[in-house]
């Protein structure tokens, strides 16, 4: 497998084997869920499918002034197709 890495107009090929791979992505994964798990929002469980957020921030919205959390980015796209059916009143 090889990574393409580009900074400031710098491209830079890794190549690496499986294992490696995997602990980038572990590593991406754990980075990237770190940042959402701090983010608080006006929302405890997922508007779409009510898991609560304590378990984990997938992705976040802006909505008339308000900073939604869903468990992913696919409960943020459902929520996306009718906002007014999943807000509360």
């Amino acid at each position: 497998m090889t990574l393409v890495f580009s900074c400031h107009g710098k491209k830079e090929e890794v190549k690496m084997n499986e294992e490696a791979r995997k602990k980038a992505i572990e590593k991406v994964n754990a980075t990237t869920n770190q940042g959402l798990d701090s983010v608080v929002t006006d929302n405890k469980k997922d508007l779409v499918c009510y898991m609560p957020l304590s378990a984990g921030i997938g992705d976040t919205l802006h909505y008339k002034g308000k900073l939604y959390g869903f468990c992913s980015r696919e409960c943020k796209e459902e929520f996306l197709k009718n906002p007014a059916a999943y807000v509360p009143k």
